[in-house]
């Protein structure tokens, strides 16, 4: 029971970062799929994990805080890379060169 109360809650708080994401509330999608990020890693979810890490990335680029992007893009990426998850790591690396073009203001990286 313990368990499928815990995802139910890292789904709520993915769906409602989502959700927010979509209406440009960057700030509170952050605050929403960090939460969600924490319970999906609690939880050894590495597919929910993924995808929270994916929004909170998102919302961070687009409130263009892009070192805070970078910088949790790139603890995951070790993460992902000492558990041989390759997906993680393609995605960490590909919010990686995001945010390095980003910062550096090339507008044709997005």
């Amino acid at each position: 029971m313990a368990a499928r109360s815990t995802s139910s809650k890292a789904e709520d708080l993915l769906k409602r970062a989502k959700k927010l994401l979509g209406e440009d509330e960057y700030e509170e999608a952050i605050v929403a799929a960090d939460a969600a990020t924490v319970v999906f890693s609690n939880a050894k979810d590495e597919i929910g994990l993924l995808e929270a890490l994916r929004v909170a990335l998102e919302a961070r680029c687009e409130e263009e805080q892009y070192e805070d992007a970078w910088s949790l893009a790139t603890d995951y990426l070790a993460t992902f890379q000492s558990l041989g998850q390759k997906r993680g790591e393609a995605v960490m690396n590909l919010f990686i060169a995001r945010t390095e073009l980003q910062e550096y203001r090339i507008d044709d990286a997005t």
